[in-house]
């Protein structure tokens, strides 16, 4: 509607604090829509307040619980404060809502490598590249990965298909 729009034109054009009232306004004439939360999510999160965007996100997802974009920015913002059990639990759901996105699955993958399950990682990197032949990163990581693993020749084989693409 008319509040989305004016709320993300404002954030585009750099107008934090009023993109800020316009979903603020948006939330107080419908508390329920979801999408408004996610807007104020996002807003919040480009003007660093890290707490007030999880807060929103949170009440996004509790309002709507396959809104994929408020779990994936949720898992983002969680994985940048070492949240990595919360993150990895806003991935999975993404990637339950959302199963054909690559980049869904390489952002899971990141998680749990931080988190220091390797398999995992190299499972959700697997995905990415399985759904995206073309995402280099997901080459990068998963062939780092394997690296560690002392799989050389599985390392070399998936940093010849990054040097193909990249």
């Amino acid at each position: 509607g008319a509040h989305e729009n004016l709320g993300g034109t404002l954030q585009s054009k750099g107008d934090l604090d009023g993109a800020i009232t316009v979903w603020r306004k948006a939330i107080e004439l419908n508390p329920n829509w979801s999408w408004a939360h996610g807007g104020l999510g996002d807003t919040l999160r480009a003007k660093g307040d890290s707490d007030g965007a999880i807060a929103a996100y949170r009440r996004a997802i509790k309002l709507n619980p396959d809104y994929a974009g408020a779990h994936r920015n949720l898992g983002e913002l969680l994985r940048t404060r070492d949240d990595l059990d919360g993150a990895i639990a806003a991935f999975r759901k993404v990637t339950a809502i959302e199963p054909k996105k690559a980049l869904t699955h390489g952002s899971l993958g990141d998680a749990l490598r931080a988190k220091g399950d390797a398999d995992g990682a190299i499972a959700a990197y697997r995905q990415a590249i399985e759904l995206d032949p073309d995402y280099a990163g997901a080459y990068r990581a998963l062939g780092n990965l394997l690296r560690a693993k002392d799989d050389l020749d599985g390392a070399i084989a998936v940093f010849r298909k990054v040097a193909e693409i990249d």
